[in-house]
């Protein structure tokens, strides 16, 4: 049970952060079909997020620190167990932590 908790709480995060990125990431103001395809162990219960939430992101949360935390509210990232992140090219495609 505890373990196919984990792999759905790590499922949530991968795909929350998928979610993430593709938010910071610059239009360039061309409309073009791009797919994004999302892997995961199996497959998920449901799509509905109030049938999904099950409340173990906030365990999670609170026993993890993460390189980045979104503040309430807040679509912008601000470092967390991370001193400083930032895009390091022109075209804001990479994003370092340190």
């Amino acid at each position: 049970m505890f373990y196919r908790a984990s792999l759905q709480a790590a499922a949530a995060l991968a795909s929350l952060s998928l979610l993430a990125g593709c938010g910071l990431l610059s239009d360039s103001g061309s409309e073009t079909n791009q797919k994004i395809t999302v892997g995961t162990t199996s497959s998920p219960s449901t799509l509905d997020p109030a049938a999904a939430w099950d409340g173990s992101w906030e365990l999670m949360r609170n026993v993890y620190q993460t390189l980045v935390s979104f503040p309430t509210g807040s679509t912008s990232p601000e470092p967390d167990a991370a001193q400083e992140c930032k895009f390091t090219d022109a075209t804001s495609m990479a994003y370092r932590c340190t």
